[in-house]
This record gives C-alpha cells, sequence and structure tokens, in this order.
C-alpha cells in the first residue's frame, strides 16, 4: 500500500511480475516475443539480414515507397497520365563520347548519366506545367533492362485532365517538343 497526502493506492505486484516476464509487442496482428513470432516457425534466421526502411531499395523501403504510392492515388486520385521514357543509345550524347572502339554497351556509366540527364530534364517540363498544366503528384521509378539501359515509368496527375480521345490526342508524341513548342 502507497499513500500520500491522504490518498491510498493498492497495487497488485502480481502483475508487475508477469509482465516483466511476458514483454511481447503485437506486430501485424501477431505476439513478437524478443524478436520471434509465437506459433510460427519462421522468425529471423541466424545469418540473414534485415535491412532498415532507410536502405534505399531494400524490400522494406520499396514496400512502403510502394504503400505511398497507393495512398497517394487513393486521397488524390488515379493518374492522367503514364509515361515511359527509355535510354537510346544511340542518343548523339553516347555516341561520340566512347573511346578507342567502345560502343554505348561497353559504358554503361557514359549511358546511365545521359539518362538521368535528360530525365531530370524532361520532369522539370512537366513540373513547370508546360506541357500538360497544372501537376498535382507526379510519381516514377526507373528500371534497367536486361541489356543494361534504364527507363523510367512516370505517372502523374494534372488539373484538368483530358477526357474525350481528342483531348489525349493533344498530348501524345514519340520526340521530346523543342523550347519555342514547349514554351508556346
Amino acid at each position: 500500500m502507497l499513500g500520500g497526502e491522504g490518498k491510498v493506492v493498492e497495487i497488485d505486484e502480481s502483475k508487475f511480475g508477469k509482465r516483466k516476464f511476458n514483454r511481447g509487442r503485437l506486430v501485424e496482428g501477431k505476439w513478437v516475443f524478443g524478436g520471434i513470432e509465437r506459433g510460427t516457425e519462421g522468425g529471423p534466421k541466424i545469418g540473414k539480414v534485415y535491412l532498415p526502411s532507410s536502405f534505399t531499395h531494400s524490400p522494406r523501403y520499396v514496400k512502403i515507397k510502394m504503400q505511398d504510392g497507393m495512398a497517394l492515388v487513393s486521397r488524390k486520385g488515379r493518374p492522367s497520365f503514364f509515361i515511359t521514357i527509355t535510354c537510346n543509345p544511340q542518343w548523339v550524347e553516347i555516341q561520340e563520347s566512347p573511346d578507342n572502339g567502345q560502343t554505348a554497351l561497353d559504358r554503361p556509366d557514359l549511358c546511365n548519366r545521359v539518362f538521368q540527364i535528360k530525365l531530370a530534364a524532361i520532369m522539370r517540363l512537366i513540373l513547370s506545367g508546360k506541357l500538360f498544366g497544372k501537376v498535382i503528384y507526379v510519381m516514377y521509378v526507373i528500371e534497367f533492362q536486361k541489356r543494361g539501359l534504364p527507363h523510367a515509368h512516370i505517372a502523374l496527375k494534372v488539373q484538368g485532365e483530358p477526357k474525350t480521345t481528342a483531348d489525349i490526342d493533344s498530348f501524345i508524341r514519340a520526340t521530346i517538343p523543342s523550347t519555342e513548342e514547349a514554351d508556346g
């Protein structure tokens, strides 16, 4: 019994002993004790490395990014456009740079750098609103083909999105617009 200023508090000490012994937590609907799930044969394996979600491109990182994208779509609506941009080994910047008879496929660092520069330029154009109008959100992912060339998938939602096929056809193209066309 504890008391203070006329107040009496009764404590059942057996509850504290049980809590000390049984330190588990509820994770995704399962009780976890010391990092091992009770009632399953799985759990952490000796020698296996578990990367945190802060480690870029780890399974946990990818899962969180996917969930963020799904939450964005559920709140703001489906994307208006889905754009794929692929690295072309025939780009002038890539063809002019290799030395000593090298091809673009011999220099993946060069291909990736040129692709990143062109992707950044396209993203600046998209975010400026000159191509599609005011942008509500943009999501993109960069992947690599089997032969090593990068490509990006971009999903974006714009304000006043196209409704008819004629509206959609006005945006479709297979080249980057000139500066004069983009400004006009």
